[in-house]
């Protein structure tokens, strides 16, 4: 399954504005500065305590055209590869040498999950419904139960099979 990741630029650009338009751990890990530092002319000294605001970069104007907008399409070039460049700007694992170490798995376990659930399953909304994507805040962003989601019948011992079986196929090659 891992083997089509490149002829699935679309669930890829999927994947990556889910990361930035949730951004669902809206700050890094704390971080301390090691000396007295100034960033963008705002001085940092010794042994202060920093954050990176990763809700606010994934939601820049200058960075994003339309930040509030879910569009997908933003990441894919005309070719219809994915822009590594824009690509490269989505910050959810942290930044730099303390970056989480876990980034690439969880990226990988992400577009596994994913594609599975899309092979398997059919998501639906009711056309009469809305649905409220206002997250819940606190130390990550979540949201609300939605009720209003219909996912066809799959058992399932067959998901979890199926997911396992392209786990070993992933690790054996």
């Amino acid at each position: 399954m891992f083997s089509d990741r490149a002829q699935l630029p679309y669930m890829n650009a999927f994947i990556l504005e889910m990361l930035r338009h949730s951004s669902f751990v809206p700050f890094t890990i704390p971080h301390s500065t090691t000396r007295d530092t100034n960033l963008y002319g705002f001085d940092i000294p010794k042994g202060r305590c920093v954050f990176i605001n990763q809700w606010q970069v994934n939601h820049d104007p200058d960075l994003w055209r339309d930040p509030f907008i879910f569009r997908p399409e933003r990441f894919i070039t005309t070719c219809g590869k994915i822009d590594r460049n824009l690509s490269d700007k989505v910050i959810l694992f942290g930044m730099g040498q303390r970056k989480c170490i876990g980034e690439t798995i969880g990226r990988l376990e992400i577009f596994l999950f994913l594609a599975i659930l899309l092979q398997k399953l059919e998501f639906s909304v009711s056309a009469d419904v809305t649905v409220d994507m206002t997250p819940i805040y606190g130390l990550t962003m979540k949201h609300r139960r939605c009720d209003h989601f219909k996912v066809c019948n799959i058992s399932w011992s067959e998901l979890v099979k199926h997911a396992i079986g392209s786990m070993k196929e992933c690790c054996i090659s």
